[in-house]
Order: structure tokens, then C-alpha cells, then sequence
């Protein structure tokens, strides 16, 4: 399964330092285009969950879902030998708890905000693979539009950095050389962080 991550917080001090260094850039999307593209594919887009609380009562839930599921009668699956396999699995709860593990985490990491899109299954065939720092990391490119539609960003962010206007300049002639949607056609906008960082 793939996992995407996203933070609600555009212009973060720990995400600076953790994933910017000394230059990064911030991509803001607009939900309804992660909604729109995970939909597309079937899969699940959810906001991460912190409390242990929240946790239990979620996994809780589930595990009376699959109960009451099972004790019904109702078939599981679309024919008698995958109703059968489903059965012996324990119904569907090994499929929702890949889905919703996936968004339980340590309360620490809760100034993230974090939200996930979560895949289905994906083959190894569909994987792409790019070089990790000690090992090969599979991933799978998400379309975030259709055909010909234009890439829609709602904003972003240029990361703290030694030369400001110029990483400003540069990200903004780049989104119109890929024609990406930006501010004065229809709405993206490109600001600085108003994080005062430094690693230089």
C-alpha cells in the first residue's frame, strides 16, 4: 500500500527543518483536488488521528463492524468461494485496518496536522522506483488531474533561504513554463515564509 502525506499548516517551522534544509518550496493543494484524484482511483483521503482516545474508539468500531458482519449471514464477497475466503479472514477487517492504521499516529506528531491519501493494494508492476538514501523506495505517480486539464495549485510557499526573491522569481517562471494555474489566470499564489529560519 502507498501513503501520501500532507500537512493543513503551509508554513511550518518543524516541517521547514525537517524537509527544507536550506531551500524548499511548499506546494498548497486545494482538498477538493486530492479528494477529486483519490476518488478517481478509489482510494481513501482521511486526516490523521493523534488521540489515543480517538484510536480506541476507532479500532473499537471496526472490530464490532466486522462481528456484527460476520454474525449476519450476509454474504462478503461476490461469490460463494471469495464469501468463503472472506469468512475464514476474519470479513473485511484485515482491509479497513491497512486503511485506518494508516492514519493512527503518536499524539507527538500532532503540530503536523497531517492528512494521508491512503492506495489500495498496488502491484509491484504499477510501482515506479527512485534512489533512497540506502536503499531503492517504490512509489506510485498519482494523477492529480485528468487529460488535459491544467495542474490547479491553490498556493506556494518559498521555504526560508539565503536568497529569497530570486527562489520566488525562479518557482514562479517555472509555473508558467509547465502552465500550472497560478495567480492573475486563476488563483495560485506564490508568497514567502514568514518563518525566520535559518541553516546558512
Amino acid at each position: 500500500m502507498c501513503v501520501c502525506s500532507f500537512s493543513e499548516e503551509s508554513d511550518s517551522l518543524s516541517q521547514w527543518r525537517a524537509y527544507g534544509g536550506s531551500s524548499g518550496f511548499a506546494l498548497g493543494f486545494s482538498g477538493e483536488v486530492l479528494e477529486a484524484a483519490t476518488q478517481r482511483l478509489n482510494w481513501h483521503l482521511a486526516p490523521c488521528i493523534y488521540e489515543p482516545d480517538e484510536q480506541r474508539a476507532l479500532v473499537r468500531a471496526l472490530v464490532e463492524e466486522m462481528v456484527e458482519e460476520n454474525l449476519s449471514g450476509e454474504p462478503l464477497g461476490a461469490d460463494p468461494e471469495e464469501d468463503d475466503f472472506l469468512k475464514r479472514l476474519g470479513g473485511n477487517l484485515r482491509a479497513d485496518l491497512n486503511k485506518y492504521a494508516l492514519i493512527l499516529k503518536d499524539r507527538s506528531f500532532k503540530e503536523e496536522r497531517e492528512w494521508r491519501i491512503i492506495s489500495r493494494p498496488v502491484f509491484c508492476k504499477r510501482l515506479d522506483y527512485r534512489e533512497g538514501r540506502s536503499l531503492l523506495v517504490p512509489y506510485y505517480k498519482l494523477p492529480l488531474c485528468e487529460g488535459d486539464q491544467k495542474l490547479r495549485l491553490h498556493e506556494i510557499v518559498v521555504g526560508p533561504t539565503r536568497d529569497a526573491e530570486r527562489s520566488k522569481s525562479s518557482v514562479t517562471s517555472l509555473l508558467v513554463s509547465r502552465r500550472v494555474v497560478m495567480q492573475g489566470i486563476a488563483g495560485t499564489n506564490v508568497r514567502m515564509s514568514q518563518v525566520p529560519y535559518r541553516d546558512w
